[in-house]
């Protein structure tokens, strides 16, 4: 599962573009499930640090629109009966998709 977890990562990290701190940039996250695909609705991200709390919306979608963050900002994704993950906010990338593993 770590090897899983660690080639998702990757694979987010070449597809970033470089996001510059104090800069809005327009970015979209959709939480799936790493097995079947299906959307996550409702999934929590949570941005390390700060206050900001958001929920997939029924495609699965999370827009970080209009955010000001770091470009090193941690953000914490999490569903009910799925293992956490979190990625760094340079990591996602425009309509970019982060798969949650099972328990």
């Amino acid at each position: 599962m770590r090897k899983q977890i660690f080639i998702l990562v990757l694979a987010l990290q070449m597809f970033a573009f470089a996001a510059f701190a104090g800069n809005p940039v327009i970015r979209y996250l959709q939480v799936v499930d790493a097995v079947t695909g299906d959307v996550l609705i409702g999934a929590r991200v949570a941005i390390e640090g700060t206050d900001i709390v958001l929920y997939s919306d029924p495609e699965g979608m999370i827009s970080l629109e209009d955010l000001v963050l770091d470009s090193n900002a941690e953000i914490s994704v999490s569903y009910i009966s799925y293992v956490a993950v979190e990625v760094s906010f340079k990591e996602i990338t425009k309509s970019g998709k982060l798969g949650l593993e099972p328990r």
